[in-house]
Formats: C-alpha cells, sequence, structure tokens
C-alpha cells in the first residue's frame, strides 16, 4: 500500500515500521468513544449498553496494546545504538580470537592481501 504513493525511495518503510504503526494503531479508541457518545437517544434504546461496552473495550486495549508496545519497539526497531553495541562486541570476539589463534603452537596471524589468514608459523613437512 505504501508503495504505491510517489516519493524518494529513501523514505519507503520496511515490513518492520509498517509493523510497528499497524500496532500502534491498534491502541486508538478516542474516535469509537466520541461517535458512541454522539448516538441519539431516541434511535438507540440501550445506549448506555452500547457506552459501556466501547469504553471497556477502548480501555482494555489501551492497558493492553500500550504496555507492550516499548517491548514491540524494541524488537522491531533497534536502536542504532544497540546495533553498534553488537558490532563492537563482534570485533572484541574476534579479536580475541585472533589472539588465542596466535598464542597457539604452530600458528600465527598474519595479513595477506588485505585479510587475515591462518598460515603455519613454521614450514609443513611433506
Amino acid at each position: 500500500m505504501f508503495n504505491c504513493i510517489k516519493g524518494s525511495p529513501s523514505n519507503n518503510l520496511n515490513f518492520r515500521e509498517i509493523s510497528f504503526i499497524t500496532w500502534a494503531a491498534l491502541i486508538r479508541g478516542a474516535i469509537a468513544f466520541g461517535l458512541v457518545e454522539k448516538l441519539d437517544d431516541h434511535h438507540f434504546e440501550h445506549k448506555e449498553v452500547i457506552v459501556s461496552s466501547t469504553l471497556v473495550l477502548v480501555i482494555t486495549t489501551t492497558i493492553i496494546f500500550g504496555s507492550f508496545t516499548p517491548i514491540v519497539q524494541q524488537c522491531l526497531l533497534p536502536s542504532k545504538s544497540a546495533e553498534d553495541e553488537l558490532q563492537e562486541k563482534l570485533v572484541k570476539q574476534r579479536e580475541e580470537l585472533e589472539d588465542e589463534i596466535n598464542d597457539a603452537p604452530g600458528f600465527m596471524m598474519s595479513p595477506a592481501a588485505g585479510r587475515k589468514d591462518i598460515m603455519p608459523s613454521q614450514p609443513v613437512e611433506n
């Protein structure tokens, strides 16, 4: 649906962003309650039941969906800082593994062609 609207391709929403917007839309209920309040008492003899049912629905969905919104946001839209922390953690783990390999007898890390390969530190005898 969002891809039908013209605009900059950099402004397109991905599936996670659309999912979060949909989740946030589930909490809306003020309009429904306002419309129910405008019902004419003469046309609806059980207006009180409709109003109270709508109010219970609005309050319940607001509490349930509203309380889980931060969790859903963290799952669907991780912050850039979380991605940066993960990247730093992976770099640290790689460095630790390289140190372990360098400390292992018979192996060393050497830069070759812009990358690090595991090479035997002593010639291999055939």
